[in-house]
């Protein structure tokens, strides 16, 4: 049996002090198998959240070197040189094991580390060599028991795990298009937690850079709350509002400062006494939307249709389960309506959602949670004919990277579910309705009223169509609320 090297490589220098730790302690190597010659690790500084990353085809000489010009603006004390040549000892060391070695990842499922890791595999691919990983919600730093697992326990990636990680990297270099691009293939599935940090990762990097990315927005509203605008009461808030928190106290600084930079916020106060304040220009200081005349609206709010994103569904799934846990019993039906419920059909990238309530629900007793959920009132109806219309997703910047509108009905108002059925079961005439669409949207970009009074026949006429040709309710992709 050859003998092979194993090589550990680490998220960050704590998670490599607490192995040191606990091997020191234990005595072990971290593995039973005697044909292990030597045990190297690696620490991987890099943080591809911040600064430049260079397009792929960079040569990795070329890569490090834009890298290393940008860590050196953070750690000016280390020259470029230094950075650099560091940056291409990992490079190398990764992408020359071989079939001999073993490589064994330690890491967490939070934004930072999953892009970090999709680089590193990107490097392994096509070394042949063994790897091994370790990915959990962990602290590594805090939990140094976590280093006295048999390295043949760990998770042993295999070629197509390791290859879709390297699509990933490779969409991260392509830019926010890239980025989208390999979400609309719906990796879901076959990675999720690789899926989740980089649809977080999409929203910090949105399509259209005129919006603020989400980590922006996190920041501001902090600030705009002014509950204690100092330093570490706005990281810890920052992370707080992260199901995996992934920023680190520095970068968290920086981009304080960068927002100052911007003119969107204030630093008063020493480094050790800094406080924060929005300025008088930043978009949070702008015309609420409450404020705004429709016209001002309608610019604000374009009709935009996008391509059909294979994330639609699980956009649905989730806000779902948020609204079945805030309508509990009264909820009689839920589910997802309009165009972005019919695959492959071009729409607004906006989820609406139809809900068929009791009728002894009230308006009183929700309308709170949904606020609280993000929601605002577009529309109620009348005591004849009751509806409530809410929408979430629209900011002063304008569209977030989700949008929704709820359509809350009484029991038996189950109609606007027909039509959207209809166009899934006959794909011609949703193409007509696409032909349609973009041709309205063209005319009434900035005119939603006259944009959605224009559809109203095409829609009237297939909705009577789908109702005599099916003579009962839809029910497919109907879900019943909670009993």
């Amino acid at each position: 049996m050859k003998e092979r090297g194993v090589l550990y490589i680490f998220n960050g220098d704590r998670a490599c002090n607490a192995w040191k730790k606990q091997r020191s302690r234990s005595k072990i190597n971290g593995t039973s198998n005697s044909s292990i010659r030597d045990i190297s690790f690696l620490v991987w500084r890099e943080n591809y959240l911040e600064g430049p990353l260079p397009p792929l085809h960079t040569s990795n000489a070329a890569f490090e070197k834009i890298r290393a010009e940008f860590l050196h603006t953070c750690v000016p004390e280390l020259s470029v040189e230094r950075l650099q040549k560091f940056l291409l000892h990992l490079d190398d060391t990764v992408s020359s094991l071989t079939e001999n070695d073993v490589a064994v990842l330690w890491f967490d499922v939070c934004m930072f580390d999953q892009v970090m890791l999709a680089r590193i595999l990107s490097l392994l691919h096509g070394t042949r060599a063994e790897i091994r990983l370790f990915c959990e919600d962990a602290v590594l730093g805090k939990s140094p028991e976590i280093f006295c697992r048999d390295i043949g326990t760990l998770r042993r990636l295999t070629e197509e795990t390791i290859a879709l990680y390297t699509e990933a990297w490779h969409a991260i270099l392509g830019g926010p298009a890239g980025v989208h691009t390999f979400l609309a293939k719906d990796r879901a599935k076959a990675a999720p937690i690789l899926a989740a940090a980089i649809r977080r990762y999409a929203e910090d990097h949105p399509l259209d850079a005129r919006q603020p990315s989400r980590s922006e927005r996190n920041l501001l509203a902090i600030i705009a709350s002014g509950v204690d605008n100092t330093w570490p009461e706005i990281f810890h808030r920052f992370n707080a509002m992260e199901q995996h928190p992934f920023l680190g106290d520095t970068t968290c600084r920086r981009m304080l400062k960068s927002l100052a930079q911007e003119g969107k916020i204030i630093i008063s106060g020493d480094r050790l006494h800094e406080r924060y304040r929005l300025s008088q220009g930043n978009s949070v200081m702008k015309k609420q939307l409450s404020e705004m005349t429709l016209e001002e609206l309608w610019q604000l709010f374009p009709i935009l249709l996008r391509p059909y994103n294979v994330e639609y569904p699980q956009w649905y799934a989730e806000e779902k389960v948020l609204l079945e846990n805030i309508f509990q019993t009264d909820l009689l039906r839920i589910r997802h309506i309009g165009s972005t419920s019919v695959p492959g059909l071009l729409a607004k990238p906006t989820i609406d959602i139809l809900l068929e309530l009791t009728d002894t629900a009230d308006r009183e007793s929700f309308e709170q949670p949904l606020v609280q959920a993000g929601y605002h009132t577009m529309a109620y109806g009348t005591q004849e004919q009751w509806h409530w219309d809410l929408c979430k997703g629209y900011t002063v910047d304008g569209f977030a990277e989700r949008v929704f509108h709820l359509h809350l009905r009484r029991k038996g108002d189950w109609g606007e579910g027909y039509f959207c059925e209809y166009l899934r079961n006959h794909p011609e005439i949703a193409r007509d309705y696409e032909k349609l669409k973009l041709g309205l949207a063209e005319q009434f970009r900035h005119d939603r009223d006259a944009y959605t009074n224009a559809k109203g026949d095409f829609i009237r006429r297939y909705t009577e169509l789908a109702r005599a040709e099916s003579g009962k309710l839809p029910s497919a992709g109907t879900s019943t609320g909670k009993k």
